[in-house]
Parts: C-alpha cells; structure tokens; sequence
C-alpha cells in the first residue's frame, strides 16, 4: 500500500515458489580402491532447483565445500571442482574410510551418498581396512 495527501493505491501479486528438492544421481553407496600414492576422484552428480551445493565430510571429519577455500585449487591435496567431484592427490593409507557427499539447499531439502576408499599396496596387493 502506498499513501500520500492525494490518495492511496495498493498491489496483490501472487508469488509461486518453485523449488526441486536436492537428489544425488548415483547410488547411495559405493566402494573406490585404489593404489597407494594413486589420485583419485569420488563423483557426486546433482540435481534440484537451485541447483544443489556439494559438501564432502571426508573420513576425518573435515569439511570440504565445492564453493569453500579448496574448490578446484590443484596445489591442495584434497579439493573439489566445480561439478562437485572430490579430488584426491597422492592417497595414503591415513586417507581410507568414509567419504560423504551431502546435495544440500538451504530449506528445500538434503540428499547424500557415501564411497568407501580402500587402499592397496602396488606390490603385495593387501588391502588396508
């Protein structure tokens, strides 16, 4: 509503809010292995409307956003590019366990997946639990 000395006017708008809520497109849980000192990548493809933002909680606990300090910067051990795949340089046996990605978008929703990294020596072939 608007008011002044010569009257008053005032608008009704309807407002529709679209929003698609976040889903991860491969499966809830997978399994990587690879060979130590191997790179190594755990994709997480995404949909929904915003398009969602990409959080990976590494086996540590570290948390590694695709918009945080580390996304896409190669000089970083760990990062994230810009489709929301998780880059790992130079795997050790300290970096085997749980890697989760979490599709989040403020309100509308979350949806996660979960890959496994195994670690392999090259010659003997143990894998490392």
């Amino acid at each position: 509503i608007v008011q002044n000395l010569y009257g008053e006017d005032k608008i009704v708008v309807n407002l529709i809010v679209l929003a698609e809520h976040p889903r991860v497109l491969q499966p809830r849980f997978s399994e990587v292995t690879a060979y130590l000192g191997e790179t190594v990548q755990f994709e997480c493809q995404s949909q929904g409307h915003p398009q969602p933002r990409i959080t990976w909680v590494l086996p540590d606990r570290e948390i590694v956003h695709s918009s945080g300090p580390t996304h896409g910067n190669p000089e970083n051990k760990v990062s994230v590019l810009p489709n929301g795949t998780l880059h790992m340089k130079s795997v050790s046996h300290m970096d085997r366990g749980i890697y989760k990605c979490i599709a989040t978008r403020n309100v509308v929703g979350v949806d996660s997946k979960s890959t496994y990294l195994y670690v392999i020596f090259h010659k003997s072939g143990i894998k490392l639990f």
